[in-house]
């Protein structure tokens, strides 16, 4: 089963307007292993997982990241312990997403093809629902079909995610304190097969792109016109048109008090006692910069063979850099908008150290 996991990065913002904790509960269900679809899938997997941390970053939200139904762990049983076993608060939000294969159920909306089993999509709305989140997206990329010759993306996702003014005020919108209700999204139409590229599912690309395209317009943002935007897009390029139905309602909010966050620098922190903390404390751009460049050597040494080589990756799968693991970490150490690395993917020697390490990067432009 490929590893892709996030790494969390205590990033506080200057400006907080949240007062109340609330969680993102982002839940993927991934058939990276299918030998038909999975090169499609997994990169449907890590785009989403992106988009994931995007989201809680915007609103800050914490973010519990439910990926076990995913590669070898396909199943009936384990979707089923998942749904049953989540929990979660009035205030929160629950996004489930599927990429797989799927087929026909007794509603508009596809059954979900597990190994053991299928659950009906609705079925999966109706479970979330009891649980009493805020806000539930539901959302499937299924009935997958073989890449076809002539279908190229039409466009392209960019190399590190960018967290910016605009970025923010499209994700708050979707997803703010002021956003309630439910959406419940699949790729087709009853009868219709998706398609799938190698950048993923032409409906995700196609829905991450128009996100993309709405921020950089400044475009106002609601689920309506996304999805919208998305289905023509989807459309235009495969033939076969997503479904959706939107039920969301914005209701008022007291404003939260706002306060100016301290500008020292905090205590040095005890040292990490793991990869994932060495790294989130090397881009903290609260600890004290000796600190973070004495870091480096030690989880060199700790961590890295003598070889090691890091990738970067953009959103497209591209390649945007390939580094040694020492000018990696230099460059992580003493950059002042990196706030959070997300591993893709990785290799090890027979002594446990990284031979091999890839990551997406996401910045803050602020």
């Amino acid at each position: 089963m490929i590893n892709l996991k996030y790494i969390v990065v205590i990033f506080a913002l200057l400006i907080s307007n949240i007062t109340v904790s609330q969680t993102l509960h982002g839940i993927i269900f991934a058939d990276t292993w299918n030998d038909e679809i999975g090169y499609s899938v997994k990169r449907d997997f890590g785009n989403m997982e992106i988009e994931f941390i995007l989201i809680a970053e915007t609103n800050n939200l914490k973010l519990n990241l439910l990926i076990d139904c995913v590669g070898e762990d396909f199943n009936k049983q384990t979707a089923d312990n998942v749904l049953n076993n989540l929990m979660c608060e009035p205030n929160d939000i629950v996004f489930f997403y599927y990429s797989g294969h799927g087929r026909r159920s007794d509603s508009q909306f596809p059954q979900l093809a597990l190994d053991g089993g299928g659950i009906a999509l609705h079925t999966i709305d109706e479970m979330i629902a009891k649980k009493n989140p805020r806000l539930r997206i539901i959302m499937a990329d299924c009935c997958n079909g073989a890449t076809s010759e002539d279908l190229t993306p039409q466009g392209d996702l960019g190399g590190a995610s960018q967290l910016d003014r605009n970025s923010e005020s499209f994700y708050k919108n979707l997803f703010g304190n002021s956003v309630r209700g439910s959406v419940m999204v699949a790729s087709s139409r009853a009868g219709e097969i998706s398609r799938a590229l190698n950048v993923g599912g032409v409906f995700t690309f196609s829905l991450l792109q128009e996100a993309q395209k709405m921020i950089a317009s400044s475009a106002n943002a609601n689920w309506n016109t996304l999805l919208e935007r998305t289905q023509n897009a989807t459309n235009k390029l495969a033939g076969h048109t997503p479904i959706f139905a939107v039920n969301i309602e914005k209701i008022s909010t007291t404003p939260a008090t706002v306060t100016q966050r301290p500008s020292s620098t905090l205590p040095t922190p005890p040292p990490p006692a793991s990869f994932d903390e060495a790294l989130a404390q090397l881009v903290d751009s609260k600890v004290n910069i000796d600190y973070r460049i004495d870091l480096i050597q030690q989880t060199l040494n700790e961590y890295f063979t003598p070889n090691a080589v890091v990738r970067i990756y953009g959103r497209n799968g591209t390649l945007v850099r390939r580094e040694t693991a020492e000018n990696f970490l230099r460059r992580i150490a003493i950059s002042h908008n990196l706030i959070r690395l997300v591993q893709q993917d990785f290799k090890k020697a027979a002594n446990d150290k990284y031979t091999e390490v890839s990551f997406h990067e996401i910045y803050s432009s602020n």
